[in-house]
C-alpha cells in the first residue's frame, strides 16, 4: 500500500475521534510536503482520493491555524494557496466558468467556406508569439513547434497544389528553446528534469537547417541530382530505421507517404526553397490569447481563447476558423492547469477545405 493511502487511512479512523492530533499530523506530515511547483503533492492527492468534508474542514483549520511550526521557507502567498486549495478543493473536470461559457456561445465552434482554384497557400502557428517578419529574419522562435511542410508528399502530389509556404524552426533552434525550458523548470524545483538527459543529437532537421521562411515544391531530378540531395537523404534515411522500434515518426510518415505516391510522383522530388516572404493568397494560422480572470470558489484561473484560422491574405476575409476556450486553473507555483474547453480548437482537414485547379480538373 503506498504511502499516501496508509496515511488517508489513518486520518480517516481518527478523524472524529482525534481531531486535534489530526490537525497536528496534517500541519506536520501533509502541508510540509506540499510542493508549490506544479508537482503532485501527498496533501493533494490525500484530498483527492479519500478525503471527506470533516477532513477537508479539518485540514483548512491546520492550514490557517497550524502552519507556525512548518512554515519556514514558504512565502505568504503559498500558505494561502494551501487555504484556498482545502477549503476550495478542485472543481469537477467538466466545469465550466459562467464566463466562459458565454464567451463560447458567441464565438465557440467552427465555421467554414470551401475555397476552390487555390495554386498555394501558407502556414504559421503561434503567430501571436512568434510574427512572420521576425521568423524571416531568422530569430528563434520562443517555443519548440518544429513548423515546415513535412514529408509535403499529399499536399503538393495528391492535393495538386503547386506550393506550400511554411515557418520552419531549425534544430539548433529547437534544441536551446529545450535546454532554456530545462533551466527554468529546474530553478523552480521540479526534479523530473534533474535525472533527464537533453542531448543535441535527439533534434533533427528536415529538407532545411535554418529558420526562416520556406516553400516547398516539387522540382524535375537533373543530372547532378543536387536539387533533390535533401529529399534523398531523408528517404535514405527513413529506409535505414524502418522496423525498428524507436523509429522517428517523421521519417516512418515520409516512407509510408512516398510509397503511396511514388506513381504520381514520378521523376521528381520535393524541394525546400527559403524565401524573404510568403507569396500563397491565403494563410493558415494560429494564435492564443488571455481573454479573461475565471476563478473556482477561491482558487484563482484564467480562460483563454485559442483560434485556428484560414484567411485571404489581400482582403482579410476569414474563410474557415476554429475557435476554442479553455479554463486554467492555479494549483501551485508559477504555472497553471488547463483544466476544461468548450468550442472547437482546430479546423477539418485543409483538404476538406481548400482545392487546388489540379484537383477540380480531376473532379
Amino acid at each position: 500500500m503506498a504511502d499516501t493511502e496508509r496515511f488517508s487511512i489513518a486520518l480517516s479512523e481518527q478523524v472524529f475521534r482525534r481531531h486535534q492530533s489530526l490537525i497536528a499530523t496534517v500541519s506536520r506530515c501533509a502541508i510540509a510536503e506540499v510542493n508549490f511547483y506544479g508537482m503532485e503533492s501527498k496533501l493533494m492527492m490525500l484530498l483527492r482520493s479519500g478525503g471527506s468534508k470533516v477532513l477537508r474542514i479539518c485540514a483548512m483549520v491546520a492550514s490557517l491555524f497550524g502552519l507556525s511550526a512548518c512554515t519556514e521557507g514558504y512565502e505568504k502567498d503559498d500558505v494561502r494557496l494551501i487555504a484556498a486549495y482545502l477549503l476550495s478543493g478542485t472543481p469537477p473536470k467538466d466545469y465550466i466558468p459562467p464566463e466562459m461559457q458565454v464567451l463560447c456561445d458567441a464565438e465557440g465552434g467552427r465555421e467554414v467556406t470551401k475555397i476552390y482554384n487555390v495554386e498555394g497557400y501558407a502556414i504559421a502557428r503561434r503567430t501571436d508569439l512568434h510574427p512572420i517578419e521576425e521568423i524571416a529574419k531568422g530569430v528563434t522562435m520562443t517555443s519548440g513547434h518544429w513548423g515546415g511542410c513535412f514529408p509535403c508528399l499529399s499536399e503538393l502530389v495528391e492535393q495538386g497544389f503547386d506550393y506550400v509556404e511554411a515557418t520552419y524552426q531549425s534544430a539548433e533552434g529547437r534544441y536551446q528553446i529545450a535546454k532554456e525550458e530545462r533551466r527554468i523548470a529546474m530553478d523552480e524545483g521540479n526534479d523530473l528534469y534533474r535525472n533527464s538527459i537533453l542531448s543535441r543529437r535527439s533534434f533533427h532537421d528536415l529538407y532545411s537547417t535554418e529558420t526562416g521562411l520556406y516553400r516547398y515544391s516539387l522540382a524535375d531530378r537533373v543530372d547532378d541530382n543536387a536539387l533533390c540531395s535533401a529529399f534523398d537523404e531523408a528517404l535514405r534515411k527513413a529506409r535505414l530505421q524502418e522496423g525498428y522500434f524507436f523509429a522517428r515518426p517523421e521519417l516512418t510518415m515520409l516512407l509510408r507517404d512516398y510509397r503511396r505516391t511514388r506513381k504520381e510522383l514520378g521523376n521528381r522530388c520535393v524541394v525546400a526553397t527559403k524565401v524573404d516572404a510568403f507569396k500563397g493568397p491565403y494563410l493558415l494560422e494560429t494564435n492564443q490569447s488571455r481573454v479573461l480572470n475565471a476563478s473556482w470558489w477561491f482558487l484563482s484561473g484564467y480562460v483563454s481563447k485559442h483560434r485556428e484560422a484560414l484567411v485571404d491574405r489581400q482582403s482579410g476575409f476569414t474563410a474557415a476558423q476554429a475557435i476554442e476556450f479553455q479554463f486554467h486553473l492555479h494549483l501551485g507555483g508559477p504555472h497553471f492547469r488547463s483544466w476544461s474547453s468548450c468550442g472547437s480548437g482546430s479546423l477539418p482537414p485543409l483538404k476538406e477545405i481548400m482545392f487546388s485547379k489540379a484537383t477540380e480538373d480531376d473532379a
